[in-house]
């Protein structure tokens, strides 16, 4: 492998940009990378040409735009996100099976072949997911109020109890 020759430095008044040509892109205050305005994107690398261009443009007085990285969600983005991962938790509970063992069973039960106390899917299961999907959709009620998406928490769907069987006492 060669040794690369230096690159000279260029002088102030050769540089074809401005301050106003360069963005820093910042994260939690460290400089992470350099967007110029005719779409390059400069990695902060000492012997790199544009970067080493953009250092004589911004000085020590960093004159070049700094913005944050990566750029704040808009309100519209945020409420995007949050109706996806509503309609995530909606079909994931649609998918339990619990609705369509919930019927099976109310049909055996109607037809007496089945005791409503040997239900594995109780009513009031039922009711409690059913709910849990109510408060889901409400959140399209949310957005149209304006309510702003960071104030909005998601419903979790109600945990399963478990079915208690009694203890047998051994003699």
């Amino acid at each position: 492998m060669g040794d690369t020759e230096p690159i000279e430095p260029i002088p102030e008044e050769k540089s074809r940009f401005k301050p106003e040509d360069y963005d820093v892109k910042v994260e939690n205050g460290v400089e992470l990378f350099i967007q110029r305005s005719d779409g390059a994107s400069i990695p902060l690398c000492p012997g790199n040409r544009d970067y080493d261009e953009f250092v004589v443009v911004d000085t020590k007085d960093n004159l070049c735009k700094r913005s944050v990285w990566p750029p704040p969600l808009t309100t519209d983005q945020k409420w995007a996100a949050l109706l996806a991962e509503r309609d995530r938790r909606v079909l994931q509970a649609q998918g339990l099976g619990e609705f369509i063992l919930y019927q099976a069973e109310s049909a055996l039960v109607a037809a007496g072949r089945l005791a409503e106390k040997d239900r594995i899917v109780s009513e009031d299961r039922m009711l409690k997911v059913a709910e849990y999907l109510r408060a889901l959709y409400r959140l399209d009620d949310e957005k149209e109020k304006g309510t702003d998406p960071d104030d909005v928490v998601i419903p979790v769907l109600p945990r399963k109890e478990a079915a208690v069987e009694p203890v047998k006492e051994s003699r």
